[in-house]
């Protein structure tokens, strides 16, 4: 019997849907135990503790490590713990705790990398996670977050989520894994951005009876291959100007000159790119805490912002050697610096082919295109002096507000004062009932003798 290839898939996804979640969990050699009392076990593993917090003190092989205590920080301090094999356990395991962190830890030859299984609140955080089967692998977990990982050279996929929730998978990179980069399978509302997927077989992204998750800002490179979705519905982009997806197979053209392809990028008929990126996401961070989004079909080295006279340069490299144009659409905070912007190109050498600072201003963030005729140039982009942040509204409301609250009641209070008292015993009743009704109220009143505050 012969099958399509639609059909092969779909065999493949049934194996893989029913199979891969329910692998029984083989330990290493030896584990390690971080108990539900603190204590680790055996007490000769190379783990210091101080509070809640532990902290590799050398590389670990040949172990496992099991988390059975919640609300505990791993750090690795960049030591790398070892398996056996890519058929033998996994790095860590964690089931049914929360309020885990694991973080810098170089995690290889396992399994699983980084197994969690019922677990809630956690965090995998600036890892290293390569040649295991599998890099990250949530089951019915929730409220987690994965990020700022290098997920790389894994044999089965990157990072894998089964029936979960509410994840946050952000600034993650994940290239040469073999049969995906990123794969939801029967997991919702869970946030994927900014990640780098690079995959030199598979999918970039697997989308199986996963509903309602957004996925926008991702850079998605270096291969033919598509996402894939089967029966799931999801989000793809982040409305206009913000933009959707970098796709390395996106064919489409930019017209409007705003950074984002007039086509739309389709998955299927149901999940749609509606703002494709035509160049690949970066986020820079200011020493201000506030971040400058950039989209270039360029590389960006030595970006940098400053504060003294509003300045912002950035190098630009061609991607390719025969790219000999290119352009850089960035999202400026006005809290940095506002408009109107001086552009220059090698200190004036080069010529600006196109500046297009009309794209879209929110009145806190204003977005500005341009596009130069070189393979390698320096950026300058000075504004003037920062705008102002914005006065809260929610304050003003609640000025207003109590203002409002405070001339009703010394109205109301003015107007009992007047009343004429008919004798001592209806004052006290008169007294209780306003006293119960300002207590509903939150406002305390003092009576008699004493001044009536509110």
């Amino acid at each position: 019997m012969r099958f399509s290839i639609p059909q092969l898939l779909s065999l493949i996804l049934c194996f893989t849907l029913f199979y891969l979640p329910r692998v029984n969990i083989v330990q290493a050699s030896e584990t390690i135990y971080i108990k539900a009392d603190g204590s680790v076990s055996p007490s000769t593993a190379p783990i210091t503790r101080e509070g809640n917090i532990y902290v590799f003190t050398a590389d670990i092989t040949n172990n496992s490590i099991v988390i059975e205590k919640s609300n505990v920080e791993i750090d690795g301090a960049e030591h790398t713990l070892q398996g056996t094999g890519v058929y033998n356990g996994s790095g860590f395991y964690l089931e049914n705790v929360r309020g885990v962190t694991i973080k810098r830890v170089k995690i290889c030859k396992f399994y699983w990398g980084v197994q969690m299984h019922l677990c809630s609140n956690c965090a995998i955080l600036e890892n290293e996670i390569s040649t295991n089967s599998y890099g990250i692998t949530p089951s019915w977990s929730n409220n987690s977050i994965i990020a700022r990982n290098k997920v790389i050279n894994n044999k089965g996929g990157g990072i894998y989520l089964v029936n979960s929730f509410d994840f946050l998978v952000a600034g993650n990179v994940v290239t040469s894994n073999d049969f995906f980069g990123i794969r939801l399978t029967s997991s919702s509302n869970c946030t994927i951005v900014e990640n780098v997927v690079a995959n030199s077989k598979g999918v970039w992204i697997y989308m199986v009876l996963s509903n309602n998750n957004i996925i926008y800002h991702n850079n998605f490179i270096e291969h033919n291959a598509h996402a894939f979705s089967s029966r799931s519905i999801n989000v793809w982009d982040n409305g206009f100007p913000s933009g959707g997806n970098y796709w390395g197979d996106y064919n489409g053209t930019d017209a409007t000159r705003d950074g984002i392809g007039e086509t739309w990028y389709e998955i299927d008929e149901n999940n749609k790119d509606r703002h494709p990126l035509t160049g690949m996401f970066s986020r820079f961070n200011t020493s201000l805490d506030y971040c400058i989004n950039v989209i270039s079909n360029f590389s960006i080295e030595d970006f940098n912002y400053f504060k003294s006279n509003n300045t912002i340069r950035m190098n630009l490299f061609n991607v390719t050697a025969d790219q000999a144009s290119g352009f850089s659409r960035l999202c400026i905070p006005k809290i940095l610096f506002s408009p109107p912007y001086t552009v220059t190109f090698d200190n004036g050498l080069t010529e600006v082919l196109n500046i297009n600072d009309t794209i879209y201003d929110n009145s806190a963030h204003v977005w500005i295109y341009l596009a130069y005729a070189h393979s390698t140039c320096e950026v300058s982009i000075q504004g003037c002096s920062p705008q102002a942040e914005p006065f809260p509204i929610w304050v003003v409301y609640a000025i207003v507000a109590t203002a409002g609250a405070g001339a009703i009641l010394l109205v109301y209070f003015t107007k009992i004062k007047k009343q004429p008292r008919k004798s001592n015993n209806h004052s006290s009743v008169s007294v209780s009932i306003n006293h119960a009704i300002l207590h509903d109220s939150n406002i305390s009143i003092h009576h008699n003798s004493q001044k009536k505050t509110c």
